[in-house]
Order: structure tokens, then C-alpha cells, then sequence
């Protein structure tokens, strides 16, 4: 079989339990009622085909599970149903996995993801793609995905994909490097796999491999290619990253790109440097943050996922008048306050934003882009303000500044903001401190 792990982070907590399957929250596994989602054969394209039932009377059904058995509601299984298939999602929304069953001669049998692949006018050599959720999460709280091909071998056949199929050139020591492309599929359905031969063997590399020179990646590391008519566009990041389920040290990065902002990855990873010139901090730095003045003003241009967003929300030395002329630091101190008394904390001029960030307070969630400030200054005994030390701001954190109990109850308590996280404003609630509002410079909900 084809198939591939992907990851995306989320972070999650196992919640199975062999004795109770109501166990967790109003997620968890025993909530069977909406457990059976229909999942009709499709084309090998992977569109869905339409339901030609309007509705279902629903039966339960003994299905094993954890050891045991759960009952699921699925549609009843009879000779109009014949051949359907029904995606089962177990383990509740947050931490659950994938399992399929097919009514067949009136029963419902676990059966292969393949079974969601239609073969209604499909040809031989046909591809079908899938994806599918696993149970298994890694340590740091990110689901594990796999990714299935198949090819039509007739008969209403799926076989797993080999992607060597097509090879006819041998690889022997006199073409080692060679590289090859494979292409399956037709129409606008297919698929193209690359193999480079490697020690007298064939071994799967993935498009940029095969597509840009290696001497790039030290020249621009970038690379610029056209696929089919289309331009496609990849970044190198020498850093740990994932790469076709792997991960490597060092690879290409699929991206956007736009003539002026340049290429913008799928995913990359922000980078530490020093806060300014004493302090003790490193600011967490995401370069991919491009502010740009216009006719209308200042906006920020900001990557995600491979493409580049716009908002309103810029760092304060861009659009302040004063800086001009001023270093960082001479710009940074310009409002700390004259009037202060001892161990005062005030942000300074200089900030960082961040974009399209997710916060929750005791009203839900919501997406922000905010600023804040890049350093923070502590009043002196001497009448000075100067630059917080690590220390400092160590005992602020190890200090029970937020603690909550039954003589606190509807008490406010407050966190203070630092270069990458927003400080915020927390009520006790039942024993718990909740967040109620956030503590920014300047932001924008979205």
C-alpha cells in the first residue's frame, strides 16, 4: 500500500477508557449518537457522489470497540443500501480515528478505506486518494495522518499503489543520480512520483528534489519551477522539518510567492534574537512579517499557510513620526514615565505583532492580531528606569500570582505581558483562574 504519515498539531489528551466509554467530557468516545457519518463511494477524483435517500431510519449496531463493545446508530442495511459505506469516527472530535463499514447482504462489516473509492465508469490505471485520521497521537500532542493510494485493476477491484509499476530503466552503478518521473492516473485525475536511482536501487525523492538543482539550495534557496503549465514555487529551510511524514534535517518547503513580498512558505518556523542592545531577553522573531507603507498608510503583510494576508495592525516604530533619526533603543525609552515609583514595569516605544492568533477567554474563543511590547523597563531606587532582568521577571513567574480558591471567588488577578505572549486579566471562577480580556498595546479582533 501506498501511504505516508502526516502530521498537524494539535494538542490533545488521551481520554479511552476500557470501562466506561462516557468517561471524558462531551466529546469523549461514548456519545454514540452522531458517531456514523455516511460516506458514499466517490469517483476517483475524490468528489462525492450525492445521496439519493433523503433520509434513513437509523438502527444500533454492535460494533467491537477498546476491548468491548459500543452501540453505533447506523442506517439500515437492506438491498437499496446494498454496497454503501459509512465512515465511523471513534474516540470523539478531538482525539478520535477512522474506521469504514459497508452494508453488505444486510449486515455492516468493517471494511478497508479502499471501499470509499467508486468504480462506476472508472477505467483500469485509474487513482483514487484518501486520507485518513489514526487513534496513535506523537508526545507532543499531534495527530498522526496517513495518506492512501490505490489504482483500479478492473472488476471493481482497488489494488494498492506501487509507484514502481511503470519503471522499466534499470538502476546499476552507471546511472546512479539518474532521476525518473512516473505520472498514473489521466484526465485531471493523477498522480506523479519521482525516484532517483541511489545504490543500485530506486528510491523515492519528492518533486523539488527532482525538479531543482541541488546547487540552489545554497545559492538563493529558493527554487522557481513550472509543472504542467503552472508555477510552483519552494523555499529551503535547513532546519528540522517534516517532510512527507519524515522528518529531516534540512528540505524544501512547498510556498507562495509574490513578486514583491517574495516567497512565502507553507510552514517555517520563527527564530529568537536579542531583544536590544543590554537586555537579557531574545525576542521571538517571525521574518516573515513584511510592513509596508501605502496611499492608504501603513499595513503589515504577513504569511500563512503559503499565502500572504494583509492587516492593519503595525508595530508602532513604523508608523510613529519620531523615530526617524533615533536608534532602537533612543526611540524605545521616549515615553517611560518621569513620574514613577519603585518597581513600576512599563513596556517600551519598540513592538513585535503577531497575526491571526487564537485566544480564549471565559466568553469563547477568538482570533486576534496584536502588538506588544518588544521590551520592558523596571523603576530603580535611583530614579532610573532600566531594562528588567531574567530574574526579575523568574520570580514574577514562580510567585503565586494567580491562585485561586474558595475565599478568592469573582477576584481579579492579572499576568503580565511579555514579547510574544499578551498579558491578561483572570477571575476566580469555582477555584479556577479564567481569562476574562487580554492586555495588548494595540490589536484587532477578528
Amino acid at each position: 500500500m501506498f501511504k505516508k504519515d502526516f502530521s498537524c498539531v494539535w494538542l490533545v489528551l488521551a481520554c479511552l477508557s476500557l470501562v466506561s466509554l462516557t468517561a471524558c467530557s462531551d466529546d469523549a468516545v461514548g456519545n454514540p449518537r452522531s458517531l456514523a457519518e455516511p460516506v458514499l463511494p466517490t469517483d476517483a477524483s475524490g468528489d462525492g457522489l450525492a445521496l439519493s435517500s433523503q433520509s434513513d431510519s437509523l438502527v444500533p449496531v454492535a460494533i467491537p470497540y477498546a476491548g468491548g463493545v459500543m452501540t453505533v446508530d447506523f442506517p439500515v442495511c437492506n438491498t437499496e443500501s446494498e454496497g454503501r459505506v459509512e465512515k465511523l469516527f471513534l474516540g470523539g472530535d478531538k482525539y478520535g480515528y477512522d474506521r469504514f463499514y459497508k452494508c453488505e447482504q444486510g449486515s455492516w462489516n468493517e471494511t478497508d478505506i479502499s471501499a470509499t473509492c467508486d468504480t462506476t465508469g472508472v477505467t483500469v490505471g485509474a487513482i483514487c486518494k484518501r486520507d485518513r485520521k489514526n487513534g496513535f497521537f506523537y508526545s507532543n500532542g499531534a495527530y498522526s495522518y496517513s495518506s492512501y493510494v490505490f489504482i483500479y485493476a478492473g472488476n471493481g477491484v482497488w489494488e494498492d499503489f506501487d509507484g514502481l509499476a511503470k519503471m522499466t530503466k534499470e538502476c546499476t552503478a552507471e546511472n546512479e543520480g539518474d532521476k525518473e518521473k512516473l505520472v498514473y492516473g489521466s484526465d485531471d485525475n493523477t498522480l506523479a512520483v519521482y525516484y532517483k536511482c541511489s545504490e543500485n536501487k530506486w528510491t523515492e525523492i519528492d518533486e523539488p528534489t527532482f525538479y531543482c538543482a541541488e546547487d540552489s539550495v545554497s545559492v538563493s534557496g529558493t527554487c522557481s519551477i513550472e509543472i504542467d503549465g503552472k508555477m510552483v514555487y519552494y523555499k529551503y529551510d535547513d532546519g528540522a522539518i517534516l517532510v512527507n511524514g519524515m522528518w529531516m534535517n534540512g528540505g524544501w518547503v512547498k510556498s507562495g510567492y509574490d513578486p514583491e513580498l517574495g516567497f512565502c512558505p507553507v510552514i517555517y518556523k520563527t527564530y529568537f534574537v536579542s531583544c536590544g542592545e543590554g537586555s537579557e531577553f531574545d525576542c521571538k522573531v517571525d521574518e516573515y512579517n513584511q510592513p509596508k507603507l501605502r496611499e492608504s498608510g501603513w499595513v503589515n503583510y504577513y504569511c500563512r499557510a503559503g499565502q500572504w494576508k494583509q492587516s492593519n495592525v503595525v508595530p508602532n516604530q513604523y508608523t510613529d513620526p519620531r523615530k526617524e533619526g533615533l536608534t532602537d533603543m533612543q526611540y524605545d525609552i521616549l515615553d517611560l514615565p518621569k513620574d514613577a515609583k519603585v518597581g513600576d514595569r512599563v513596556g517600551g516605544l519598540l513592538e513585535t505583532c503577531w497575526y491571526d492568533k487564537e485566544l480564549y477567554t471565559i466568553g469563547g474563543w477568538g482570533v486576534y492580531d496584536y502588538c506588544l511590547s518588544r521590551n520592558y523597563y523596571r523603576y530603580r531606587e535611583n530614579g532610573s528606569w532600566t531594562l528588567e532582568t531574567r530574574s526579575e521577571f523568574e520570580d514574577y513567574l514562580s510567585s503565586d500570582h494567580l491562585g485561586c480558591n474558595a475565599e478568592t471567588e469573582g477576584e481579579k488577578r492579572y499576568s503580565l505581558p511579555r514579547n510574544d505572549e499578551p498579558g491578561a486579566v483572570y477571575q476566580c471562577v469555582s477555584g479556577y483562574a479564567e481569562p476574562v480580556e487580554y492586555i495588548f498595546n494595540h490589536y484587532e479582533k477578528k
